[in-house]
């Protein structure tokens, strides 16, 4: 999967699909010529943007388009920034004569910058 690198990845058709998936009712354009979607949302995408409906649901925001493309690029670069570093950790290999303790002191004392 590529990597997204702009909340307009975030289509205003996917948002529209997601959103009647969830319920919502959607405006339907008067030049569509029947009421079948042309573009459908991809799982990939639907999962953040449904996360994102939620929430600003329990926020109390209002369900904008514009909001929900940022809440969920927001949440995108959380889950991808949280990829990197379990990718990094989990590479890191640790000496086997080092104590419990140690190993804490190193991991909080250094700060691992990744590579984007």
């Amino acid at each position: 999967m590529k990597t997204i690198k702009s909340m307009n990845a975030f289509k205003t058709s996917y948002i529209a699909d997601v959103k009647e998936r969830l319920g919502f009712k959607v405006r339907v354009s008067p030049r569509r010529k029947n009421h079948d979607r042309k573009i459908k949302c991809p799982d990939f995408h639907a999962r953040f943007i449904s996360e994102a409906i939620k929430m600003l649901q329990k926020e109390g925001k209002p369900l904008t388009y514009r909001n929900i493309q940022e809440t969920a690029f927001k949440l995108y670069q959380k889950t991808h920034l949280e990829n990197k570093v379990n990718k990094y950790f989990n590479s890191v290999k640790v000496s086997k004569s080092l104590s419990e303790k140690d190993i804490k002191e190193i991991v909080n004392s250094e700060v691992f910058e990744l590579e984007s």
